[in-house]
């Protein structure tokens, strides 16, 4: 049997792995994982169409905007 030694949450966004037999889950490690989460969220979501331009993937992102105004158009 593999033994599961991770705890999970949020691993995905900052790649942190704690271990479930060293790290005390409390008021204070949920007050880490918040504050990691919104510190290391380095892609944020773009709110405006000038923090769309800035991306790499602005092509792609005006080519999606195009074709939604295009859908509402008809």
């Amino acid at each position: 049997m593999v033994e599961n030694n991770e705890i999970s949450i949020n691993y995905v966004m900052n790649n942190k792995i704690w271990n479930r037999n060293k790290v005390n889950i409390d008021e204070v490690f949920a007050y880490n994982v918040a504050k990691d989460v919104i510190s290391d969220n380095e892609d944020k979501k773009p709110m405006t169409i000038e923090d769309y331009q800035q991306r790499n993937d602005w092509p792609k992102w005006k080519d999606a905007i195009q074709a939604e105004l295009d859908s509402l158009a008809k």
